[in-house]
């Protein structure tokens, strides 16, 4: 799908300029971040590229389908609408799918490697906002943005919840995973 929509946008829009062209060629928004995380990973066959995948992708997938209107806002569902859909349709089923088969393995003495592929994902973000200059906000994490908008409260406030939410929100990963682990060792 991914591959459809891109060609489609470089035939519909005909970019001119390289920032045009890698306007629709690069994963953009975190969903399409994530997207490419789960090709990356399921090729290299890592646990912390499993995990970081699924801390990022479940979490994009999550609020997308959470999100009142998002891919449902037209009474003609249009291409770009149904892609959206499936696409984190996908994500959301991949990233379930790391975790219950075991391909994602969440342990604190490992998380440091989790640790260096947020950073990479970070740069990269920080890469396509200020220098290639194609996607303003792929975390929602700027001032101005929809989520901090609905919560209606100031910039520093956000990033405070923002900073907060996100470290209880990886945490739990490794402490659901902790757990569950000492309640196997109990029962074996």
């Amino acid at each position: 799908l991914g591959i459809v929509r891109r060609c489609t946008l470089l035939i519909k829009i005909a970019p001119t300029d390289l920032n045009g062209i890698l306007w629709i060629l690069l994963p953009r928004p975190g969903c399409a971040i994530s997207c490419w995380l789960i090709i990356i990973s399921v090729i290299a066959k890592k646990k912390f590229l499993y995990n970081v995948t699924s801390i990022l992708g479940m979490i994009s997938a999550v609020i997308f389908f959470a999100y009142p209107g998002v891919g449902f806002n037209h009474t003609i569902l249009l291409f770009e609408n149904i892609y959206s859909i499936v696409t984190h349709a996908i994500i959301l089923i991949s990233c379930v799918c790391f975790i219950t088969y075991g391909f994602a393995e969440f342990e604190y003495k490992n998380i440091w490697k989790d640790g260096i592929v947020l950073l990479c994902v970070a740069i990269y973000v920080v890469l396509e906002m200020f220098v290639l200059k194609i996607e303003p906000d792929p975390f929602y994490f700027m001032p101005g943005n929809d989520v901090e908008e609905i919560l209606g409260v100031a910039h520093n406030l956000y990033a405070v919840l923002y900073v907060a939410f996100m470290v209880v929100y990886i945490n739990a990963y490794y402490l659901i995973s902790k757990f569950c682990k000492k309640k196997k060792e109990v029962k074996g």
